[in-house]
């Protein structure tokens, strides 16, 4: 029969005996005090002997650090051949709000660029510059301006109104 119990008895007892020469020496209860401290390095005063050499830090590989480089270039160039037209490139319409009427009532946009409305309101109260085909909904207030970044258009009717006066307050962005 084989005993595995004297085997591990053994192994704890040489993990906690103290080097020689320490003051832990003079003490045979050493170590059963120092037991519970042996998993944290040791109990202070007790030099133990390490069953196991300390681990060595991780070599760096060039190659992880070649191929991280490239996938981070990657994805800087497909963000930036996906990112959308800038706004320098967009099509600039002004329109101004008078008597609860845009002018121009219809203004004409080129198809395929982004677009940015710059809106002056001449009259003395708010208006909601909307339209649910642009998907814009902005407030301007009386005498203020307000400026609308539209994303690229197909071509196409889409109309807006202020939302405050829709009855009387019309207008188109005709992409072409």
């Amino acid at each position: 029969m084989h005993d595995d119990g004297s085997a591990r008895r053994k192994a704890r007892k040489a993990a906690l005996t103290p080097v020689a020469g320490d003051a832990a020496d003079a003490n045979p209860l050493t170590p059963f005090f120092a037991a519970p401290f042996a998993a944290a390095g040791g109990a202070p005063g007790v030099v133990t002997k390490r069953s196991s050499p300390p681990p060595q830090p991780m070599q760096e590989n060039p190659m992880t650090r070649t191929r991280l480089s490239v996938l981070a270039l990657a994805i800087a160039l497909a963000a930036g051949a996906a990112a959308p037209a800038r706004a320098d490139d967009a099509a600039a319409v002004q329109i101004t709000l008078k008597d609860h009427k845009f002018d121009p009532a219809e203004a004409t946009v080129p198809a395929g660029k982004p677009i940015v409305i710059q809106l002056a309101n001449q009259d003395a109260t708010p208006a909601e510059f909307e339209s649910k085909e642009l998907r814009v909904e902005k407030v301007v207030a009386g005498g203020g301006a307000i400026t609308v970044k539209v994303r690229a258009l197909k071509p196409g009717r889409y109309r807006f109104f202020d939302d405050y006066h829709e009855a009387t307050t019309e207008g188109f962005l005709v992409a072409q």
